[in-house]
């Protein structure tokens, strides 16, 4: 349960030392900006000023964004790593991580398609071993009738 307990540790440590990196901030509250922030904005200042077509496009899309499953977040990040790399080439600490972050899922998305693939593999195993189990089977019981026909044939003479 320790060892448990000084994972999670480790991993919140390096978390919020990523997320709370003061450039990478900076870049994130940028991209958001681009991505979210000029709606708000519309918004309200469509709202205080009486611009009703304003006020409309900051609301309709503030609108899209609440819907499931919008992309804008996603967008956001990768605005905010872009921002980070162009602003901020010699931040070899930060890009070290995300360097890092990336590879670690890259092996896990191969190490995840190597699993699916010997699980097909498998699946394929077992279905070709339950349809040659069929056929044997399907050719026994063709044995066994035409043995049974022989034998009422035999009979009847």
């Amino acid at each position: 349960m320790s060892d448990l307990k000084n994972k999670i540790k480790k991993w919140l440590k390096i978390i919020i030392e990523f997320c709370l990196n003061p450039r990478l901030l900076l870049c994130f509250g940028i991209g958001w900006m681009i991505t979210n922030g000029w709606a708000y904005i519309a918004t309200a200042l469509g709202a205080w000023l009486g611009i009703d077509w304003l006020f409309g496009i900051g609301a309709t899309y503030l609108t899209a964004l609440w819907i499931p499953f919008t992309p804008e977040k996603i967008i956001t990040v990768i605005i905010a790593i872009f921002l980070l790399k162009r602003l901020f080439p010699n931040d070899k600490k930060t890009l070290e991580r995300l360097y890092k972050m990336k590879e670690s899922i890259k092996s896990t998305a191969k190490k995840y398609k190597s699993k699916r693939k010997e699980k097909k593999l498998k699946i394929m195993a077992l279905k070709k071993a339950k349809l040659e189990y069929m056929q044997k089977r399907q050719q026994k019981q063709k044995r066994r009738r035409s043995i049974a026909k022989k034998s009422r044939k035999f009979n009847r003479a």
